[in-house]
């Protein structure tokens, strides 16, 4: 039977988590194989799929890094990274799903009136994380019936956001 939300982080040992079928594996200092970097608490964050078996977990104590905010019964789970990542880490408020199709502008622009809808897995994100799922996610691809080539603006807007400093973690992404 599948563990319930609130139950889908456990901690292997002092510096390693599962969530879900993942594992987070914290170390001191720079790596240059991590999936981030964050500069506020000098450690890497590496994340990897979990062997198999999974190894042996304890649950989460009451000084854990990953505390359960709120679940609603087995549907949700919410929860706060307490001290794992500092305030200093380059987060950012993000839509996270601006395909085309949730882009919606005047047909006939003449007061530049632009919408952006389908918010709900908005929120905060490594700074890094937006242009590279640009990079990645052929979710935000044109649709094929408006252009032979649909990842043309995906692309753009990923060389954009390069050309104004977001950096680019798709090599690390696709090692995983």
């Amino acid at each position: 039977m599948k563990d319930p939300l609130r139950e889908s982080i456990k901690q292997v040992d002092a510096n390693t988590w599962l969530i879900g079928p993942l594992q987070v594996r914290r170390s001191k200092g720079y790596s240059d194989t991590c999936t981030w970097y964050d500069e506020g608490d000098d450690a890497s964050y590496t994340l990897t799929n979990a062997s198999a078996p999974l190894p042996p977990t304890v649950q989460l104590s009451e000084n854990d890094p990953f505390q359960l905010v709120y679940d609603v019964g087995d549907s949700s789970a919410v929860w706060s990274m307490v001290g794992l990542i500092s305030l200093q880490s380059k987060f950012v408020f993000y839509h996270a799903d601006l395909a085309p199709g949730n882009i919606l502008v005047e047909e006939i622009p003449e007061t530049g009136d632009v919408g952006i809808i389908d918010w709900e897995v908005a929120g905060f994100f490594p700074r890094g994380w937006i242009r590279t799922k640009f990079r990645i996610s052929s979710g935000l691809d044109l649709p094929d019936s408006a252009t032979d080539t649909p990842w043309e603006w995906r692309s753009g807007v990923q060389k954009l956001l390069g050309a104004h400093g977001f950096v680019d973690h798709a090599l690390q992404f696709d090692s995983l």
